[in-house]
């Protein structure tokens, strides 16, 4: 089963709890998990691309902070679910072979805990080459993702790409035409990776 496959799920509820990973209320670490991404970058404004917006949790209340938010998935269902949740003002769209956002049209590119699902580094390396090709002059990357070996075991769906080390991971953004300003282990996970970069 690949990526687009696993989170192309019918029902909502389905969807939701293939997200956080219970069926409680998808809700209740909206607000924290919003902190981990931009506390770092306080002032980011203007137009962000979230990388595997799923089914609109994070894109709703990043509405009222910047003047566009484009969310971005490979499951059709899920761009389903988020424009359904999203309402008319909800911008998401379908990841094809390029991401349908134009070149330096992005003041921020995020993305979290999508990475680490994503088993192949041919497609972490072509999303990061993508996140460079929509940053805008001066915009910010930060996205995270797992430590660790890769596998295709199944922990809450996890079958994704492991890092080694931070470092590691970083470098992929250098090699993507980033620079990265920030690298952060720990933060929210001892297995989390936290990278930050900006348009070479």
């Amino acid at each position: 089963m690949n990526e687009r496959e696993f989170w192309d799920v019918d029902d909502y509820a389905s969807a939701t709890a293939k997200i956080v990973g219970h069926d409680k209320d998808w809700n209740a670490s909206t607000a924290g998990d919003i902190g981990m991404i931009f506390d770092s970058i306080p002032g980011a404004d203007g137009v962000a691309v979230e990388i595997g917006c799923g089914a609109g949790r994070l894109m709703l209340p990043l509405m009222e902070r910047f003047d566009s938010v484009i969310g971005l998935d490979v499951a059709p269902r899920m761009i389903d679910h988020a424009r359904a949740y999203l309402g008319p003002l909800g911008d998401v769209r379908l990841i094809g072979d390029a991401f349908p956002v134009g070149d330096a049209s992005a003041d921020v590119v995020f993305s979290f805990t999508v990475f680490q699902h994503i088993h192949d580094l041919s497609t972490i390396r072509h999303y990061l080459k993508e996140t460079a090709r929509i940053l805008a002059p001066g915009g910010i990357a930060r996205i995270q993702t797992r430590a660790g070996t890769p596998t295709r075991g199944k922990f809450r769906g996890y079958h994704g790409h492991g890092f080694g080390s931070p470092a590691e991971f970083a470098e992929e953004f250098a090699e993507a035409g980033l620079t990265v300003s920030s690298v952060v282990a720990g933060l929210g996970h001892p297995e989390w990776i936290w990278v930050t970069a900006c348009r070479s």
